[in-house]
Order: C-alpha cells, then structure tokens, then sequence
C-alpha cells in the first residue's frame, strides 16, 4: 500500500517498538539458547537484554521506514514498510550490531 501523502514517523515506530517488545518476550528467547538448564538469569541482565533488543528493533524499522518513504522505483511513498524494505537494511544492521 503506497500514498503519496502518508510518512512513517520516527515516533510512530518508537511507539510500536516500545509497546511490542517485553522482558517475557527476551526471556523465553535467552533461555532456549541456554545450553544448561541451570543457567539463571539476573533482572539487571534481563533488563539490559531487553533495551538492546528494543533498539536493534527500532534501528532497524526505521532503516526500513526511510527506505519506504523514499519510494519505490516508481516514485510512490509507501505507508507500510515491508520484508522487503527491512532485507535491504538487514546486511547493514548486521554490520553495525555485530
């Protein structure tokens, strides 16, 4: 979906960001990569763990977000950012979040 009057705003990504990524969420995700099931975990770590996460994310929407208001190769400004916009920022968060 492209419009030519609509932009993704760095707030509006920050917002989505903040609200979607949890320390539940970065928990589950640490412990599945433990490799002893007694590896604990402090609140500090989780908590450090989980702002890391939020900004990678946010990084990485808004990479994709200037991808998509610059428009497409027909000129269009599109309102929703998709795989696309985000696999073409991926090699370079790669790179800056090594």
């Amino acid at each position: 979906m492209c419009d030519d009057d609509f932009k993704i705003t760095p707030a509006s990504v920050a917002v989505k960001v903040q609200s979607s990524i949890n320390q539940d969420i970065v928990k589950e995700l640490l412990k599945s990569s433990f490799q002893d099931s007694q590896t604990k975990l402090s609140c500090e770590a989780l908590s450090l763990m989980t702002e890391i996460a939020k900004l990678l994310v946010m990084e990485t929407c808004l990479r994709a977000a200037d991808l998509a208001n610059s428009g497409n190769e027909d000129g269009q400004v599109c309102s929703v950012i998709n795989a696309d916009h985000i696999l073409k920022c991926l090699p370079q968060i790669m790179l800056d979040f090594p």
